[in-house]
């Protein structure tokens, strides 16, 4: 018999066609304020083959909320293709890895100007086969663009990853940023958590989704228009004991506390990449 590679197996593996569920069943009450779509993107082979868990075709898995209701899902397969262009400065770190960063954002001192990054660091990754799962964890970088130096300082010993914040402030200070706990390929299965740290004290809140059960990138939904005010986390959350996801939605500002929805999909989503809210307005 043989064994599929761990990123075609599980909740890793890709789903098989197209569907399209209305009025889905919900746990909880849906902030009638949230109006829109949850939209998630992510691998998904149409041959159900791929030599990586970045390769083949991607697919959108959406839910649309309206009027305190999840109306429906939807999920499709789409064709992508990407670019990047620039003239970039280098200055010398720590040998590292970076998928992701949370945000970056200038500050003017009276010595100089500075950037300062908050990204989610791996110490070595794709070095070779043998050098065991990786474990990515918060760290600021602190450029300072007149001495030509970066300062770097790990921030927690947590793994996670998928970091975001409150997209307003995307390009300045924000203090509150969310990450993911949950399973990468070959790694085993982490318990299922997502976190916000306060970047100026230090603090970090979590959700603890229980067993079995994994979450995937969040995406921050505002309750109103003050950037880095109030708001909820939306992401899907992998139930292992059922085979099925749910779209899970969390207070951001009380983020131990139960979920304020579960809505509850006909399928399961599998583990993929990033996601967003799309406001109504």
């Amino acid at each position: 018999m043989t064994t599929a590679p761990a990123h075609l197996a599980g909740n890793f593996a890709p789903v098989t066609e197209e569907l399209t569920a209305h009025d889905l069943p919900i746990t909880g009450t849906i902030p009638p304020e949230l109006s829109g779509w949850y939209l998630r993107n992510g691998p998904n082979p149409h041959d159900a083959a791929s030599g990586h868990w970045f390769l083949g075709d991607g697919m959108i898995h959406g839910v649309r909320l309206e009027g305190g209701r999840a109306t429906s899902y939807r999920n499709r397969w789409v064709r992508t293709s990407t670019f990047t262009h620039g003239a970039v400065r280098w200055l010398p770190i720590e040998p590292c890895y970076v998928f992701h960063a949370l945000n970056a954002s200038d500050e003017s001192h009276a010595d100089g100007e500075r950037i300062v990054f908050h990204v989610i660091r791996y110490p070595r990754l794709f070095a070779d086969e043998n050098s065991g799962p990786a474990r990515p964890v918060l760290w600021r970088w602190t450029v300072d663009l007149t001495r030509g130096t970066v300062s770097e300082e790990q921030l927690d010993d947590q793994p996670c990853e998928f970091p975001r914040i409150d997209e307003r402030l995307a390009g300045h200070s924000a203090r509150y940023g969310h990450v993911t706990v949950g399973e990468s390929p070959g790694a085993g299965r982490a318990a299922g958590e997502l976190l916000r740290y306060d970047l100026r004290t230090g603090s970090v809140a979590r959700h603890t989704f229980g067993p079995g059960r994994v979450p995937a990138e969040a995406a921050f939904a505002p309750a109103d228009n003050r950037s880095g005010g109030p708001g909820w986390l939306l992401t899907y959350v992998y139930d292992a004991a059922t085979d099925r996801s749910d779209l899970v939605v969390l207070d951001a500002d009380d983020l131990a506390a139960p979920p304020v929805a579960a809505i509850h999909l006909p399928r399961r989503v599998p583990y993929g990449f990033h996601d967003n809210w799309l406001a109504d307005r």
